[in-house]
């Protein structure tokens, strides 16, 4: 038996094809899987380009597969359901899921797939599951609708404030020499020609990469921004354990942190201060982050589909990773 799995968000997209072990056999990649960003033609075409390239590599094609789930940023509410499901149903396979990225992100870290389900990775989003059977989603839909966190948040703030710092109205930061580079210029002046002159709204993602690096230099600045969005993290984590309106007494509450600025990332400032509100609010919280990739909580999921078993959920507990520092 073949089951495959996809990953999108708006950034990449990653398929897997996983056999009757959920072990994972091939994997492929391509572009912005998020239809909100790239519209459901392209998201949908990378979608299946990238299953098609993982099915190529082992010679096999879509009717060799029992089942597959689509993970996919984006896909939150059911008007998202509705926009996506002929085109999915188009490319073939006879039967599959469909969730959005939170909730296979919550199975990567928890054994029922209940818990807290926290993405940070371009954009951000808050899920939950309790034992009650009661799910909430908070957020999820980009900053005019409340969010304030994930790698394009990080990054235009990381921008804006070095504007800010160049100018004089931020303390100085190493973000005014770091960000320059990245455009191939020398100085932030010339940047700032550089964004009027192609009037950008908007900066790259990548950008808040830089934002790790400098607060790992000690950039008093990008701390601060890295220390914000783990406020915002941690916010969220509240807000959905409250609006689920209850928890088993004693029982633990899994918070599962996944996407590139917690798991690749791993700030101790960011991940700090989203500790220190999580548990100050949330009895018997147990934040993790995830070992394996987010695709692969798509996989259990595949695999829980079709009653498969074999893969256990890994992490490592936040509190492990600050006692490290």
């Amino acid at each position: 038996m073949l089951v495959g799995a996809v990953d999108g968000g708006g950034t990449k997209t990653k398929a897997v094809i996983g056999d009757d072990s959920c072990t994972i056999l091939s994997e492929a990649t391509a572009g912005c899987g998020n239809h909100q960003v790239c519209g459901v033609q392209q998201s949908v075409t990378n979608v299946g380009l990238a299953l098609q390239t993982a099915l190529a590599k082992l010679g096999k094609s879509e009717r060799d597969v029992t089942y597959v789930h689509y993970s996919l940023a984006g896909a939150d509410r059911p008007e998202d359901m509705d926009l996506l499901r002929d085109p999915l149903q188009n490319l073939g396979f006879a039967r599959w899921g469909l969730t959005s990225d939170a909730w296979s992100s919550l199975r990567l870290g928890t054994d029922q797939g209940n818990g807290i389900g926290i993405v940070c990775g371009t954009g951000t989003n808050a899920v939950g599951r309790n034992a009650f059977g009661n799910e909430i989603q908070v957020g999820g839909f980009g900053y005019l609708l409340g969010d304030r966190a994930g790698g394009e948040a990080l990054a235009r703030c990381a921008f804006h404030t070095a504007v800010r710092s160049f100018e004089g109205r931020e303390e100085k930061s190493l973000l005014t020499e770091l960000l320059p580079l990245s455009f191939g210029k020398d100085n932030m002046m010339d940047l700032i020609q550089l964004a009027l002159d192609e009037g950008w709204e908007t900066v790259p993602a990548s950008l808040a990469e830089i934002v790790h690096s400098a607060a790992d230099q000690g950039d008093v600045v990008s701390i601060s921004l890295l220390q914000n969005m783990g406020l915002e993290l941690g916010n969220a984590a509240v807000a959905v354990f409250r609006k689920l309106g209850g928890w088993p007494a004693g029982v633990v509450v899994p918070v599962v942190l996944t996407g590139s600025i917690v798991q690749s990332g791993r700030n101790k400032d960011l991940l700090a201060k989203l500790e220190s509100v999580v548990t100050q609010s949330i009895p018997n919280a147990d934040l993790r982050i995830p070992t394996f990739s987010p695709v692969m909580g798509a996989l259990m999921t595949a695999c829980d589909s079709v009653g498969l078993n074999g893969l256990s959920p890994a992490w490592d507990r936040v509190s492990d990773i600050l006692n490290k520092h």
